[in-house]
């Protein structure tokens, strides 16, 4: 579906929401200052949280075992955290300003949820994470490529608009379409750095894209 966005000094944050092709974790604690302010802070945990998704899963690979179990006990996990969801859990991995999954494995609650069920409580976030990863990339990219595309057009549609805007905002709305633009690449090319499903990957989230969509997207609520 084509998105339409806003010109104007909200047109870069709102460009970045567009980024919620993204998981919610990657925005998770973002200052409700101003609009920069939230842009950086924003971009900020998206590398953060790249980066440590991808470090902490390392060689993980999704497997039919693991899927089973994050399909069979995820609202479970989203009724233990509550309102806040996956968004309450990986709070949780904030440490000093960076995120620290192998604590959060240790969570007190998240480790009397995980033995209650039998499960090995690290290997299933990893599972879920390295799910989490999968689809990041999947959804992202795609969404990515059609923002750089559709960036001519309007960049075309705000010189148009130039007379009728008056010059200051004529340019300051150019220089937020220009940050857009910067962050849709740098964007990008970062989740290009995630994990590339496997043949066997691939087939699974395939076969179970409604079942995944539907586990990962619940708000702390329980069928």
């Amino acid at each position: 579906m084509r998105r339409k966005w806003k010109r104007g000094g909200a047109l870069a944050l709102s460009l970045l929401l567009l980024l919620t092709a993204l998981p919610s974790p990657a925005q998770v604690t973002v200052p409700v200052g101003g609009e920069e302010e939230g842009f950086e802070a924003m971009q900020g945990r998206i590398v953060a949280f790249v980066n440590a998704i991808v470090a902490y899963t390392g060689e993980e690979r999704l497997s039919a075992a693991g899927l089973a179990d994050v399909l069979k006990y995820q609202r479970s996990l989203a009724l233990l955290l509550g309102e806040r969801g996956m968004d309450g859990l990986l709070e949780r991995a904030i440490v000093d300003g960076r995120y620290d999954f192998d604590a959060l494995a240790l969570d007190p609650d998240y480790v009397a949820w995980s033995g209650e069920r039998g499960l090995d409580g690290g290997a299933y976030f990893k599972q879920l994470l390295r799910l989490q990863a999968l689809r990041m990339r999947e959804e992202s990219v795609g969404s990515l490529e059609q923002a750089g595309a559709e960036l001519p057009e309007e960049r075309a549609a705000l010189e148009r608009a130039r007379e009728q805007m008056g010059e200051d905002a004529y340019q300051e709305s150019l220089a937020a379409l220009e940050t857009a633009a910067a962050m849709v690449e740098e964007t990008r090319v970062l989740m290009e750095g995630l994990p590339v499903a496997t043949p066997e990957e691939a087939e699974l989230l395939e076969a179970h894209a409604e079942e995944i969509n539907a586990i990962l997207q619940v708000d702390g609520a329980v069928e």
